[in-house]
């Protein structure tokens, strides 16, 4: 899921010629508990990959263990 939205993204980020700086990650489980992160980065991107590698990260620092989402 996280490499399909994150090539999306991109694909809106480079037809609207713009890029982003920040990552944000929110998942909601189905208890409907969410969870927010968010990194910044140092340099604009519209890289689907660099946005992915990002979104993954974030996604690692949330208690996913017994939880279904």
């Amino acid at each position: 899921c996280l490499l399909d939205q994150a090539t999306r993204v991109a694909d809106r980020l480079v037809a609207s010629h713009q890029r982003a700086r920040c990552v944000c990650l929110k998942i909601r489980d189905i208890e409907f508990v969410t969870e927010s992160r968010q990194v910044t980065l140092p340099h604009a991107t519209d890289d689907c990959r660099v946005l992915y590698r990002e979104a993954c990260r974030l996604l690692e620092s949330v208690d996913t263990d017994g939880r279904r989402f």
